[in-house]
């Protein structure tokens, strides 16, 4: 289960060690495409990552991340994307990449990454010091009310599961079943209750 915003704020208070890896999965699993970031998820929490992987489930994200940037050594977003690519494309973004205007045109859920970052730098400075870096999945299809996701969305769950394990640094063993979890991942049926979001 996610942590919630006051988990994280004991942790930025002082109820946890500052530093890690934070992967924030995001998504809505009733929105077909939009699910794929917690699918991603759900295949981290299989491997054997380390206790300084803390891998988390989010419907979107908002001010929980500055609670996290407060804590976190660095942070991975995992997101789907609606930016005219073609569907199943995986990419990376750092903030440096979002433009402050359209930063909310990158992930179907409206992150506005330039100034939630603002917000924690200003609350925190060294907020600024976490390393943030979006894994981005784009999609086809967003429609409400559905399960499971597009196929070229679900052919491109091994290359955005690499793209994760790449910038957390894993053994090509995790690695090799990491890609075998995500081939397999078609099967895997979701449940509102399988993985919270919110």
């Amino acid at each position: 289960m996610a942590p919630t915003s006051s988990e994280f704020a004991v942790a930025a208070a002082g109820g946890a060690p500052r530093g890690g890896i934070h992967v924030l999965c995001v998504g809505n699993e009733l929105a077909h495409d939009d699910g794929v970031g917690i699918l991603v998820g759900r295949i981290l929490q299989e491997l054997e990552l380390g206790p300084q992987i803390q891998v988390r489930f989010l419907q979107h994200v908002g001010f929980d991340l500055v609670d996290v940037l407060r804590v976190a050594e660095q942070v991975i977003i995992v997101d789907a994307a609606r930016t005219g690519r073609r569907p199943g494309t995986c990419f990376r973004l750092d903030p440096a990449d979002l433009d402050p205007q359209l930063g909310h045109v990158v992930s179907c859920h409206g992150i506005g990454l330039p100034e939630l970052l603002g917000v924690a730098r200003r609350l925190d400075p060294q907020s600024a010091n976490a390393r943030v870096t979006i894994v981005c999945i784009e999609v086809e299809d967003v429609r409400p009310y559905g399960f499971g996701l597009s196929a070229r969305v679900q052919q491109a769950m091994p290359e955005a599961l690499t793209m994760v394990l790449d910038l957390v640094g894993v053994s090509e063993a995790t690695a090799g079943r990491a890609t075998t979890l995500a081939r397999l991942a078609r099967s895997w049926v979701g449940s509102v209750g399988d993985a919270h979001v919110g």
